[in-house]
């Protein structure tokens, strides 16, 4: 039989055999009830660390609001680290939620921890937005689900009712998909590789600029306008850049093995983020990791994505981590490089923009604060609004921004001035703008998003590039804008990176069907030209 003759033969069987022989065992198989603990143990975890809860509460003399809230957290944590669900992700912004918002609070009501600071944190009301913001953002992520629920019954019936040629163009459609992912990861891989020099370079010669402890300068106008060259804005797009195609790579769903290099070079990236003075990119960098390798491996057993190995190294990883932000504090000025507890309390700082908001709110500039990327980028320039950077007097009266605004109230105007912000958090824009109603509201269209990020799965690509493109602002929702995860989509870094993504796959396309035409001797047929009026 000749080779053409047989290889098409081949494929053709691949695609009529049944779909259990096309996939290994490893991955389809369920994980061994040995590695599940029973649900009684599940149980018994669950009634311990709550019995934990209720002593270190009555120990502390914590009031019961407070206290209600910690259970509230604490269960929903529980609840979403459970081996049967996928909801990887939400305990990602729950441990966000917790580190940015509630540390601070938790360590002065339950532990008595005293500080510099002369009020305590978390006013009444702030203390009911919190409950209300995390009750509703995890209402919306569990009705969410709802909808979802019949609608995948109803596919898994219809599918098992479909024909053999059904069945055919399904598999058909889904090895062009797989064809699709790998040009994409490998173009994902180059924008990585090529933006890692230049990156790099840019932030190495940043560090040498301004050093840690002078990081504040990187926010006044002073800095931005004498740095506001094609080079500094090559370095900082080439990051961008970087990130994102990451996350495009990691929307394809990479095996274990060819997650290292990419993952590593954006680790070295990021650690110079925080050799900066910047925390943000390293910490949200790393939790999005950590996440996405426990998702892993729940989609694919037994792939040795979460191993006890890696767990020892995750957690020695975390405990480093916490020293070096805690010597980073002491470098920028904030907090003892001996206390780790101290790193942790100025953490939960982002409680008290809750607390500003509810005492000046009624001195805030009237501005919708909701929609702060409209503002910038794509979409202020197609409104025409001015492009504002740094901090100064006309972005905290017009630039649509609560940071600015409520650090240049809460501050003063020369703190304000050299840099120094008091953050935002979506909680505190939605009480703004319409009261507890806007924190209900904005809460549960959160929880909603982020159960549409969990759904994270080997089906379509372009479907998780969109999740992981949000993913990075709703982890960082309770020291971020409310509506980041948007403005991110029409972001111009992110529209170039992935125009670059989608061009280097059409070169590699294009490259690929060449080479396969050369092989088979293809010759493209040349059209007769008739030309008109010319006789025989």
């Amino acid at each position: 039989m000749p080779r053409s003759t047989y290889g098409t033969a081949r494929i053709t069987m691949s695609l009529l055999a049944p779909r259990s022989s096309l996939v290994p065992r490893s991955t389809t198989a369920a994980p061994s009830a040995s590695r599940q603990a029973p649900p009684g143990q599940r149980a018994l975890r669950v009634l311990t660390a709550n019995l934990a809860l209720t002593f270190m509460i009555l120990w502390g003399q914590c009031d019961w609001r407070w206290g209600g809230l910690l259970f509230l957290w604490l269960n929903l944590l529980l609840y979403s680290l459970s081996p049967r669900r996928r909801s990887v992700f939400f305990s990602g912004f729950l441990v966000s939620f917790f580190l940015l918002l509630l540390s601070q609070a938790t360590l002065e009501r339950v532990f008595h921890y005293s500080s510099s600071r002369a009020e305590p944190a978390a006013l009444p009301t702030t203390v009911t937005i919190l409950l209300v913001g995390l009750a509703a953002s995890a209402a919306g992520y569990f009705l969410a689900g709802l909808p979802g629920m019949p609608r995948y019954v109803a596919a898994a019936r219809s599918s098992s009712q479909r024909g053999r040629a059904a069945v055919i163009r399904a598999r058909s459609w889904a090895a062009q998909a797989l064809h699709d992912r790998a040009h994409v990861r490998s173009a994902s891989l180059a924008v990585i590789v090529l933006s890692f020099p230049i990156s790099t370079f840019w932030l190495v010669s940043t560090i040498a600029r301004t050093g840690i402890s002078g990081y504040l300068s990187l926010y006044t106008t002073d800095y931005i306008d004498q740095n506001s060259g094609i080079l500094n804005l090559l370095g900082e797009y080439s990051s961008d850049f970087a990130f994102i195609a990451y996350l495009i790579y990691l929307a394809t769903m990479p095996s274990r093995n060819e997650m290292i290099l990419p993952t590593s070079l954006l680790a070295v990236i990021k650690s110079l983020y925080l050799m900066v003075g910047v925390r943000r990119e390293f910490t949200v960098f790393a939790i999005i990791v950590v996440c996405y390798v426990v998702l892993r491996n729940r989609i694919d057993p037994g792939k040795g994505w979460f191993t006890r190995r890696t767990a020892l190294t995750a957690s020695l990883s975390a405990a480093a981590l916490m020293l070096l932000f805690t010597a980073m504090e002491s470098l920028r000025g904030n907090g003892s490089s001996s206390s780790i507890v101290e790193f942790l309390y100025n953490q939960g700082v982002s409680v008290r923009v809750i607390d500003n908001v509810v005492v000046f709110g009624d001195r805030l500039p009237e501005q919708f604060y909701l929609a702060y990327f409209a503002h910038y980028g794509l979409v202020g320039r197609l409104l025409g609004l001015p492009s504002l950077q740094g901090n100064s007097f006309e972005r905290a009266e017009i630039g649509g921004s609560l940071s600015h605004s409520l650090s240049r109230i809460a501050l003063g105007d020369h703190a304000y001035l050299t840099g120094v912000s008091t953050g935002t958090s979506y909680l505190a824009e939605g009480y703004v703008q319409y009261g507890m109603a806007g924190v209900l509201g904005l809460a549960l269209v959160v929880g909603a998003v982020l159960r549409y990020v969990d759904g994270l799965a080997s089906t379509s690509y372009i479907s998780n590039s969109l999740r992981m493109l949000m993913l990075p602002s709703l982890i960082w929702l309770p020291r971020g804008p409310a509506a980041d995860f948007i403005g991110v989509l029409v972001a111009p870094t992110t529209i170039m990176a992935l125009a670059t993504i989608v061009g280097v796959v059409w070169i590699s396309r294009g490259m690929e069907t060449l080479r396969s035409r050369r092989q088979i001797g293809y010759r493209p047929r040349r059209r007769l030209l008739r030309q008109r009026g010319r006789t025989a």
